[in-house]
């Protein structure tokens, strides 16, 4: 896996506290052994990312990376935004001023994942498939937002979740019945098997 270096990592965080206010975003720098969050997070938050992330660290003045001492090399970073009616516009603002080699992208939860524009799901199938020997057909994929577009276009296969965003369902030659909390994957695999 691609990692970002550090210098990469802080100016992206140099980047969105320059653009918004310390209470419009929340930043999760992931990992690949840890997800590592600011210290000052609420409890509620940290119990919140639990859910998505395994290992969650705490750790002080994360808006100084590149003095923290992390060695864990970053694959991508997370900013969460507070809810807000202009939500689309702080996004486009964020990608707009994103280094030229990064990409943002939606992951639900008003959180955009940032990383390099040529990694995604897409590319690290593609990987585990050329090592597997395994085609396009042969793959089924499941997604309800825009960072599963590229990976559920992929294949004859795709599945965009009952519960998931219109343009992941407009893209894809399949839906499932149930959403995320109702086993729709499940029910797709067992309707296959």
């Amino acid at each position: 896996m691609e990692q970002l270096p550090v210098p990469l990592v802080q100016q992206t965080i140099d980047t969105i506290f320059e653009n918004f206010n310390d209470d419009e975003v929340m930043i999760n720098v992931c990992g690949l052994t840890s997800s590592y969050i600011d210290q000052t997070t609420p409890q509620e938050i940290v119990d919140f990312l639990h859910q998505f992330y395994k290992e969650i660290r705490l750790v002080k003045n994360l808006r100084n990376f590149a003095q923290t001492g992390i060695t864990d090399p970053v694959v991508k970073i997370a900013v969460s935004f507070a809810d807000s009616a202009d939500l689309p516009g702080k996004v486009q603002n964020l990608r707009q001023k994103l280094d030229p080699q990064l990409t943002s992208l939606s992951s639900g939860f008003n959180t955009e994942l940032i990383g390099f524009s040529h990694v995604d799901k897409a590319s690290a199938l593609k990987h585990l498939m050329a090592n597997y020997r395994v085609t396009p057909a042969e793959l089924v994929t499941f997604g309800d937002n825009e960072n599963d577009l590229k990976m559920l276009q992929m294949t004859p296969n795709g599945y965009a979740m009952k519960s998931g965003y219109p343009i992941v369902k407009e893209v894809t030659q399949h839906q499932t019945r149930f959403d995320n909390d109702h086993d729709g994957v499940l029910d797709v695999i067992e309707s296959l098997l």
